[in-house]
């Protein structure tokens, strides 16, 4: 069976709901490595397994605006940082189930309990592992215990993250010749098309309510690296990018970002909420 096609389609959505999962958990200090999915329920038609690295943080939008904030909302500046390793599986049937295992931080600041700012958790209630299955996310802690179950799609719980899912379901996967029909077709449809550079090209898409959305394509690597939302009346809403390694037939994601904005109800200031990704130790398998 050629898993070409149906790997370039499923494994961002894969990929990047475990990033959100990571970012969602806390790091543990002491991590219990398990045994992937691939072992657990037999050989999977695409595994993948890769440690990922996120950082967060939110700060005033415009930097002269820092000094500005409240004591509150200068604290959220300072970075808070997850580590984990993920092993996802996905079926023929597209079907995705993954394994998120917390992982001790290495060279990134593990700020002590009591750091101003973060959130105070219980050792009951940290995160050792997730498991995602048939749409929901399992929460455990380090003795095996259930700590939440989250049907995922619900608005409450990854709305907040939809968009980086969004950026890269579609994966493009065409040829060079092909991409450039792409292209042209966008441009005879009267789509407002931009050349950046000789690599780069960006898609301008309008939506009935005035809203629209600015899409970078990658000529050679044939993937979208990156995505703008703006509103109806041309603000910013959010905005995300990926970075690469390898060929146009096997890019790797090395790293991703992703920034959404918002009001702040104390300062009145706007606000930029950021999140950054760094993939390391990218293992894909497809098994014919």
């Amino acid at each position: 069976m050629d898993f070409s096609n149906y790997y370039q389609k499923f494994w961002p959505a894969a990929f990047l709901l475990a990033i959100m999962t990571c970012a969602l958990a806390c790091s543990k200090d002491d991590a219990k490595p398990f045994p992937p999915l691939s072992q657990v329920s037999g050989d999977c038609p695409i595994n993948m397994s890769y440690e990922v690295t996120t950082a967060a943080f939110t700060q005033a939008a415009d930097q002269d605006e820092q000094t500005e904030l409240t004591p509150a909302e200068q604290v959220l500046a300072y970075p808070t940082f997850t580590r984990c390793s993920v092993d996802v599986c996905i079926e023929v049937n597209g079907t995705m189930s993954a394994s998120v295992q917390m992982l001790a931080l290495e060279n990134e600041p593990n700020y002590p309990k009591g750091t101003i700012g973060l959130p105070v958790i219980p050792d009951k209630y940290m995160v050792d592992r997730v498991e995602i299955n048939g749409g929901t996310a399992t929460h455990y802690n380090s003795q095996g215990e259930v700590i939440e179950t989250q049907i995922l799609g619900d608005a409450s719980s990854i709305d907040f993250y939809s968009k980086i899912i969004e950026d890269m379901v579609d994966f493009v996967p065409l040829n060079a010749e092909q991409m450039s029909w792409v292209i042209e077709g966008f441009k005879e449809a009267g789509f407002d098309m931009t050349p950046i550079n000789d690599d780069l090209e960006m898609l301008t898409q309008p939506f009935a309510d005035g809203s629209y959305s600015k899409v970078v394509l990658d000529k050679k690597l044939r993937v979208i690296r990156g995505q703008a939302d703006y509103d109806p009346s041309g603000k910013l809403l959010t905005k995300s990018s990926m970075t690469f390694t390898g060929e146009a037939e096997n890019p790797i994601v090395t790293g991703h970002k992703f920034v959404a904005y918002l009001t702040s109800p104390y300062s009145q200031k706007r606000m930029a909420m950021t999140r950054r990704s760094r993939i390391e130790n990218f293992s894909l398998t497809k098994n014919q």
